[in-house]
C-alpha cells in the first residue's frame, strides 16, 4: 500500500503534467521563443540513456512512418489479391453466360470451383420447387 506522501506526490505530478500539457497546447509559440532551450532538452531513452527532444520526436516520426509503410504494404497486397479474385470471377461470369443450359452452367461452375479452390463439390439430384418435384443439379461448396 502506498504511503500518503507517495500518493500526494503522484497527484501533484499528474497535476503538473496536465498543467504543462495544457500550457503548451494553448501557447505553441513557446517552442519558437525557447528554441535554444528545446534543443538542449533531454528525454530518457531505454537504450541510449537520454536523447534530445528533437531526436526523440524524430524517432517517433520514423516509427510512425514505418507503421504507415507496413499498413500501405498490407493494403497493396490485399488490393492485389482482390484484383486477382475480380478477374477470376469475371472469367467465371463469362463462362457461365456462354453456357447453353443450366446443366452445362452448373458443370462449368463445378469445374471452376474445383480448379479455383480445389474443393470437393456435391451434386443434389432432386429438390422441391413450387411443390413440384424437379430434377436438377446444385453445387454445395464447403470451405
Amino acid at each position: 500500500m502506498k504511503q500518503p506522501e507517495e500518493e500526494l506526490q503522484e497527484t501533484l505530478t499528474e497535476l503538473d503534467d496536465r498543467a504543462v500539457v495544457d500550457y503548451l497546447r494553448h501557447h505553441p509559440e513557446f517552442f519558437i521563443r525557447n528554441a535554444h532551450a528545446v534543443e538542449a532538452m533531454r528525454v530518457p531513452h531505454p537504450v541510449r540513456g537520454t536523447v534530445s527532444l528533437v531526436e526523440w520526436h524524430m524517432a517517433r516520426a520514423r516509427n510512425h512512418i514505418n507503421v504507415l509503410e507496413e499498413n500501405m504494404t498490407l493494403l497493396m497486397e490485399q488490393a492485389h489479391a482482390n484484383e486477382s479474385l475480380f478477374y477470376r470471377l469475371l472469367h467465371l461470369q463469362s463462362r457461365l453466360v456462354a453456357a447453353d443450359s443450366l446443366d452445362e452452367m452448373l458443370v462449368r461452375f463445378h469445374r471452376w470451383a474445383r480448379g479455383f479452390w480445389g474443393l470437393p463439390a456435391r451434386r443434389c439430384v432432386c429438390s422441391r420447387i413450387g411443390g413440384v418435384l424437379a430434377r436438377h443439379r446444385a453445387i454445395r461448396i464447403w470451405l
